[in-house]
């Protein structure tokens, strides 16, 4: 062979694969689920059985007909969980899962491991139901929430969530600055306040803790909730707080700033003091300012 060029030979078995080469299982054909008594679905599969390597072991993901989320099946509880889950043997192909809601279809979908790995996940089984299938709708609108100021920079919001067919899946919770109209969304992993990203909490919470909130600004809390037909309307937006803003006298202020000289603003002078400007409308005679404690009704 000519200098300085390298040859790579590969051995070839039967069929022309590299030796020692093992493909992953093609995609197994759809599973199947049917009603298996009182809260209970059968599903059922057929394991390929010419696999080569054999089938080892399968996933079954499963959820509501409509939803944008599959759980996993956990083979050692029989039931569905968020996260993680058991796989079933190979020698198994129907399992029957408990927990399932009444009057609601839920689809389950598969896939198969050999050595190589896994398959592809099959297509969607066609629906399966216990009893008659409920009517559906997107979730009401929730109660206002409780929006608490926790401390400099932190709000907290606590909310319930509503009665719902198909069962509620997510919450999304919306903060508004009172002064300027403001709308952002909170943040289910860090607590920021954005505007778009990951916005929405599992169905399991029911309260937020919201990070970077500016002190001496009014925020108000509102929250919608998500299922299987989509989300709902926002709630009534909850009562104002404000974590309060300490000058050197230690008077606490809520300043109200916005890009409309109608909304008065209050500057602090220290020693006790306070200056209020506002834009006087026309024909006005008098004025009369009001001042609160942050938290009081009156």
């Amino acid at each position: 062979q000519p200098s300085g060029v390298r040859v790579h030979a590969h051995a070839l078995g039967s069929g022309g694969r590299s030796a020692g080469a093992m493909p992953k299982p093609g995609t197994p054909a759809r599973p199947e689920v049917s009603p298996n008594g009182p809260g209970t679905l059968r599903i059922a599969w057929s394991v390929p059985e010419d696999a080569d390597p054999e089938i080892t072991a399968t996933t079954i993901k499963v959820r509501i007909v409509g939803s944008q989320r599959f759980q996993n099946y956990d083979h050692s509880t029989g039931k569905l969980v968020n996260k993680g889950g058991g796989t079933v043997p190979a020698e198994t192909s129907e399992i029957l899962l408990w927990g399932c809601e009444e009057g609601i279809a839920y689809e389950a979908i598969i896939a198969v491991m050999n050595g190589d790995g896994w398959s592809d996940m099959s297509a969607p089984s066609l629906p399966g139901c216990i009893g008659e299938v409920k009517s559906r709708a997107r979730p009401q609108r929730p109660g206002p929430p409780r929006l608490d100021a926790v401390a400099s920079g932190r709000l907290r919001v606590t909310w319930t969530l509503p009665e719902a067919c198909p069962p509620i899946e997510a919450s999304q919770v919306q903060i508004t600055e009172v002064s300027t109209g403001l709308t952002l969304l909170v943040d289910a992993t860090n607590g920021k306040l954005i505007s778009t990203g990951r916005t929405t909490f599992g169905a399991s919470r029911t309260e937020c803790n919201i990070n970077g909130a500016t002190d001496g600004v009014e925020y108000v809390a509102a929250v919608c909730c998500r299922n299987a037909e989509g989300f709902g309307e926002y709630s009534i937006p909850s009562d104002s707080v404000a974590n309060p803003l300490a000058d050197t006298s230690g008077m606490q202020l809520v300043l109200h700033q916005g890009p409309s000289t109608e909304i008065p603003i209050m500057e602090p002078l220290g020693q006790g003091q306070m200056k209020v400007r506002w834009l006087l409308p026309d024909g006005a005679k008098s004025t009369m300012v009001k001042l609160r404690r942050v938290g009081d009704n009156n």
